[in-house]
């Protein structure tokens, strides 16, 4: 479409609108105009305009005023809360601009911790990936947009993933990525965590459920036991007598912290675990759970949010009983 005829559908767009809106505003129709002027913002923030999902918000506003108690409805709230997050994003942009990048990332991190954002996560993860140096953190960005089902391509630069792709020896097919937490090649689904042979067949043993010789296994790899081998056996339900061994071999282990900033407590969080498997874990380092990863993530931040691919149907169980802990203030090491 020629830029010419773009300029003619949008003054016709306009046209239209500014109808729409006299034609209610005559009929005193306040309550139709307000979720016409949400409804044009939502579309807005689809499109990434945040600038003009704004305006088209504080419209709403503007003529929600017409109507009885406004201020103490509950779409009144939820209209400022939106706009609140988008002038937040926009807020992020401009950090970005001007090189204050941790600030940026900050806004762009609370942002997508919110299920209910007003801002698409493709910009929040297109951002924090513009400012990043690091490839293998903006591969596991790309990684997250996956999980989430977000193609990258519709907010990320062709070029720009194959070139995060090339940095981690990774090959871009467009897409969402495969995940490969299936077959145990990774903790994070981004391939950067490998595991070796003698890691990848113990965890053969874990799939088949023979935890006698996974204990023995266990007691073989000894000091050399990983933090990402761990998080995959108690990831798999093991019983008692599996968990108590990984304790007593390596009881360092649940308060090690890996290159993500990140305890063992933090992947069961957020992959999914049984209720016990995360307790027991809990209890072996307490300090963990109230430990917030370099996404500014508590473990109870990632139950929440994540899509747990383990022991689903203990989920919300999980996450009542680590909302009751963190309710008694239980902070001891």
């Amino acid at each position: 479409m020629s830029l010419s005829v773009e300029n003619r559908h949008h003054e016709q767009d306009s046209q239209i609108k500014k109808t729409i809106v006299s034609f209610y505003t005559k009929a005193s129709a306040y309550q139709q105009l307000v979720s016409l002027f949400v409804g044009w913002s939502e579309y807005e923030a689809v499109e990434g305009d945040y600038e003009i999902a704004c305006r088209w918000l504080e419209e709403a506003l503007k003529y929600g005023q017409n109507l009885d108690n406004w201020n103490s409805k509950e779409e009144c709230s939820k209209i400022n809360f939106a706009m609140k997050q988008m002038k937040d994003f926009l807020n992020a942009r401009d950090f970005a601009a001007t090189g204050s990048f941790d600030e940026a990332r900050t806004i762009c991190c609370r942002l997508l911790k919110d299920t209910a954002a007003s801002v698409q996560a493709g910009d929040c993860y297109g951002l924090l990936i513009e400012i990043e140096n690091d490839c293998e953190k903006s591969f596991g960005y790309i990684a997250e947009m996956s999980k989430k089902q977000i193609d990258p391509e519709d907010y990320i630069d062709g070029d720009t993933i194959e070139s995060i792709y090339k940095a981690v020896n990774k090959e871009w097919h467009g897409g969402v990525i495969e995940d490969d937490d299936q077959s145990h090649d990774s903790l994070d689904a981004t391939g950067v965590l490998v595991f070796d042979e003698e890691e990848k067949a113990l965890l053969d043993h874990v799939s088949d459920r023979n935890w006698s010789l996974v204990r023995e296994l266990i007691v073989k790899r000894g000091n050399n036991l990983s933090l990402r081998l761990v998080c995959c056996i108690f990831s798999a339900g093991p019983p008692q007598s599996v968990a108590v061994e990984v304790m007593r071999i390596k009881a360092s282990i649940f308060s090690e912290r890996d290159e993500r900033d990140r305890h063992v407590l933090h992947y069961l969080c957020r992959y999914g675990a049984s209720v016990y498997t995360i307790i027991f874990t809990f209890q072996r380092c307490k300090a963990a759970l109230y430990h917030k990863d370099e996404g500014n993530n508590a473990p109870l931040d990632h139950a929440v949010a994540s899509l747990w691919e383990f022991c689903q149907e203990e989920k919300d169980e999980v996450i009542r009983e680590l909302q009751r802990i963190y309710g008694s203030g239980n902070r001891g090491e």
